[in-house]
């Protein structure tokens, strides 16, 4: 905001003056301090708004939940946001959301380790019950390999790859295994 103005009236002038003149130099006098004062209480209007709608839009990003930690880290982010000025141009609820995606990204930890990860899965049940469910998904998409015998020189699978239905079927099969083809 550009520095006001602050209007002046010269007593001694006014005393020169015819009635006219006065009356007209003090209503000119009286229309400046009245804009100051408009404009005092504007600017002060629009700061407080523009406070508000900040303040509103961080609380919403708070109670949003889709930006997990964001209530914990905000001062953190409030520090990116007063020292970027490129984050200036953007509304008020983009800036906190791209300061959070700053600070998120130099406060990310390394990756999990395995024990880490193991730790975490005990401690959550639901957890579990999820990583068990995809790892019984996984095994039922892959096809189990046949089982076979050591018997010295060669395996033969004790399970057939497909069953067999016909005995010209078997009997295929059967020269596969033994490798008689």
């Amino acid at each position: 905001m550009e520095e006001m103005k602050t209007p002046s009236l010269d007593f001694e002038a006014l005393a020169v003056l015819s009635e006219e003149e006065r009356k007209s130099a003090i209503a000119e006098y009286t229309a400046a301090i009245e804009a100051n004062a408009i404009e005092s209480v504007k600017a002060v209007h629009d700061g407080e708004l523009k406070e508000v709608r900040y303040e509103n839009a961080k609380y919403k990003l708070i109670a949003d939940g889709t930006l997990p930690h964001f209530g914990e880290r905000i001062v953190a982010i409030e520090e990116i946001i007063s020292g970027n000025t490129a984050l200036a141009s953007l509304s008020d609820e983009e800036r906190l959301r791209t300061a959070y995606y700053i600070d998120r990204g130099m406060t990310a930890d390394d990756v999990p380790t395995t024990e880490s990860l193991l730790r975490a899965l005990n401690e959550n049940p639901e957890a579990m019950r999820l990583c068990e469910a995809a790892i019984l998904e996984r095994l039922r998409g892959e096809k189990a390999p046949a089982l076979s015998a050591d018997g010295g020189a060669a395996s033969v699978p004790l399970t057939p790859k497909a069953k067999p239905k016909s005995i010209d079927e078997a009997s295929t099969l059967a020269r596969e295994a033994f490798g008689l083809n």
